[in-house]
């Protein structure tokens, strides 16, 4: 069975984000490797040489064909990942990317891509003077893409909706049914 790599995203070290939906799809009887990569703030999000050399961290620890699942910026180092090596399926939680997406010589299997219209972190980031942030968590992505798939998941918990919806008990555990949903499907 493919390992599933869980990448956090800035101002998170993932031990309450990525690390608690690990311990979680493991009950499931999933093999997880969470990554706890350097704590990436708004400022440095900005360079694509960080998102590379991230990309690059976890892929040494990647077998072809693994899976991932991502969390706001983490999602912009998986993207970067299917570019390099070819990887099962990607889960991508609340992605702080553009909705329009080029997906086109990415290598996965296909994508998930769950996202929260009312994700305000993700629609202030979007409106920084030239930060790469985007809305596709909040409105999911817009792509004829066949292997892209998304899934609205409206939440208004948190100050902010970015992590709470997705990593908080009880519903960490919808979460985590969604993506077993998801990677146990044909």
């Amino acid at each position: 069975m493919p390992t599933i790599h869980l990448i956090h995203g800035i101002r998170d070290d993932g031990s309450k984000t990525t690390e608690c939906l690990a311990r979680v799809l493991e009950r499931e009887g999933y093999s997880t490797l969470p990554h706890p990569l350097v704590r990436t703030h708004t400022w440095n999000a900005w360079f694509s040489r960080d998102t590379k050399l991230l990309a690059r961290i976890v892929m040494a620890k990647m077998e072809p064909g693994d899976h991932i699942v991502a969390h706001s910026h983490g999602c912009g180092i998986a993207k970067q990942i299917a570019k390099e090596m070819r990887v099962g399926k990607i889960v991508m939680l609340s992605p702080a990317l553009n909705m329009v997406q080029r997906w086109k010589g990415k290598q996965f299997e296909a994508l998930l891509n769950i996202h929260n219209p009312a994700d305000l972190a993700l629609w202030g980031g979007s409106i920084l003077p030239g930060h790469p942030f985007g809305i596709g968590g909040a409105v999911g992505f817009w792509t004829s893409d066949p292997r892209v798939h998304n899934e609205r998941y409206l939440s208004f918990l948190g100050p902010f909706n970015h992590t709470h919806p997705y990593f908080k008990y009880p519903y960490i555990e919808y979460i985590a049914d969604e993506i077993e949903t998801f990677l146990d499907s044909p």
